[in-house]
């Protein structure tokens, strides 16, 4: 114990006791010992008043005298030992393994942590799909004769020990390992949350890694990496997946990626596969997929490239993630027949929205030359929300496509037909299945026929300025503005249309939103 004397004056000010000293000097000056007194009396008086001023000024300073004592802390030092297969690859100088070059790293520091030991408290774990304590004697850990674990936990590994050493002051963690995360749900957790969290508390973390980045018992290894997959999508609109595939080793074969998908809660089929060709020795390969939920929850997704021989780790073979499927968004089909330039701020507009998902597709074969587009598919109910038909000629459909495609507007889904060359009645709708769910009168008569000379009767010219009639400035389709006012403002601005087609008329219980404004 150390005594150290402190001084707490009266109104923690200094200044105060000096100011109360001197005030009691002056009234020893100002008033002296009168009388006749011996000196010894004298003395003896000067010395009370000394005294007393003396006391006073002792109680003015409140002197303290404090005994410190130091006592060191409690504090933890983890070590965290991978004892996974792939610790034994012989890729270390001499064609030593891993696991034998960390086993020489710990017996050569085994003296610094004996040492060590007597300061703080020395834990150690080894881990590989599981994290498991090890005995520790004189500082020294006693680690397990092999490496034969199936996994590589390192995330999930630092996750155990924050739990199992919570409360503790661990001072730093010694991870040692090959540095290759290798694990399957429910460990696969990265490390670097883990990492991140321990940085939080104050906790070092000191990696010490073995072996090569590739040795040359890794020379043959496919591994999936870098899964992209959207957190959130809509039902029944395309998620977009992508994954890398490392091939090493493999060049010149074909290998199987499939993506599997949780149809039902616990449920894992696969919905699609793609086959990769590898060229290269040592290449990474991007694989892409798309898939549309068709129900809604939180669905697990995978994606798999089947073991190959002589693969050194399958545990990399796989990448998972989990994606939220919502409800509402739309799907919406866009067929057109020639690249307008109307098509290209259409598609950019629906683009725009995450709420929608548009494919375009322009139907580049005749019906009888089979169904290159797959149309008769993508026609059928619940495939899409919205089917947008531009200046096409119905000629690219069969039949019974078209009344698969009115039979699925009948369920639901939405229509919408843009003017063209080829639309409504020009486009020979009127004897087609599609005549019965459009809003307009088609006539059989008002057919042009595909590369003939445009018939002036089938098409108004312009300039044509299109304003929303009365019942349009309330529909939500035309609303530009929240005021109808202004919108009808807007929509004078516009420029005019080049032209329109002529119909010959609207059907009963049809709505007219929209017109020329010289009507």
């Amino acid at each position: 114990m150390t005594p150290q004397l402190t001084l707490n004056p009266i109104a923690d000010s200094y200044l105060v006791a000096i100011g109360a000293a001197a005030v009691l000097l002056l009234l020893w000056y100002r008033f002296p010992l009168a009388g006749p007194i011996s000196s010894k009396k004298r003395g003896v008086l000067a010395a009370v008043r000394g005294g007393l001023l003396l006391v006073l000024l002792f109680i003015l300073l409140r002197p303290t005298l404090v005994y410190v004592t130091t006592t060191k802390q409690a504090a933890t030092v983890i070590l965290l030992f991978d004892r996974s297969r792939s610790m034994s690859v012989p890729d270390e100088l001499n064609g030593g393994s891993r696991y034998e070059a960390m086993v020489r790293a710990v017996s050569g520091a085994a003296p610094r942590l004996k040492r060590l030991a007597g300061e703080v408290e020395i834990r150690a774990y080894a881990f590989d799909a599981e994290t498991a304590p090890l005995p520790v004697r004189e500082g020294v850990p006693e680690l397990p004769p092999r490496p034969e674990g199936s996994q590589t936990a390192i995330g999930a590994a630092l996750e155990d020990v924050l739990r199992m050493e919570a409360g503790k002051r661990v001072l730093a963690v010694l991870l040692f390992s090959d540095g290759a995360q290798r694990a399957l749900y429910p460990r696969d957790a990265l490390p670097q949350p883990a990492a991140m969290r321990m940085k939080s508390l104050d906790q070092r973390l000191f990696a010490f890694r073995f072996g090569k980045a590739r040795g040359a018992a890794e020379a043959r290894d496919l591994a999936l990496e870098d899964l992209a997959c959207p957190d959130r999508v809509f039902v029944k609109n395309e998620l977009p997946i992508t994954v890398r595939m490392r091939a090493v080793g493999y060049a010149g074969q074909a290998v199987a990626v499939q993506l599997l998908y949780e149809t039902e809660p616990g449920k894992m089929e696969v919905v699609a596969s793609q086959e990769v060709q590898i060229t290269a020795p040592e290449e990474r390969i991007p694989v892409r997929f798309r898939y549309v939920p068709e129900m809604p929850g939180e669905r697990k997704i995978g994606l798999i490239v089947r073991p190959q021989p002589g693969e050194t780790s399958v545990l990399n073979n796989e990448q998972s993630t989990v994606v939220n499927v919502i409800e509402g968004g739309i799907r919406v089909l866009y067929l057109e027949g020639s690249l307008r330039v109307e098509q290209r701020f259409l598609r950019r507009s629906l683009d725009s929205s995450p709420d929608i998902q548009t494919d375009f597709l322009r139907p580049s074969a005749a019906p009888e030359n089979g169904d290159p587009s797959g149309l008769a598919e993508r026609f059928r109910s619940g495939k899409y929300d919205v089917y947008i038909i531009g200046d096409i000629d119905s000629a690219y459909f069969r039949s019974e496509w078209l009344a698969e495609l009115a039979e699925t507007v009948s369920q639901g889904a939405g229509l919408l037909m843009l003017g063209g060359f080829q639309s409504f009645g020009a486009g020979g709708y009127a004897e087609t299945p599609l005549a019965e769910v459009l809003p307009v009168r088609l006539n059989r008569l008002e057919r042009q026929e595909p590369g003939a000379p445009i018939r002036a009767d089938l098409h108004i010219p312009g300039p044509l300025q299109l304003v929303p009639t009365d019942i349009g400035l309330q529909h939500f389709a035309l609303a530009l503005s929240a005021s109808p006012e202004e919108s009808r403002r807007l929509w004078a601005s516009l420029p005019p249309l080049d032209g329109a087609n002529r119909l010959s008329g609207v059907k009963p219980g049809a709505l007219v939103l929209a017109e020329d404004s010289q009507k």
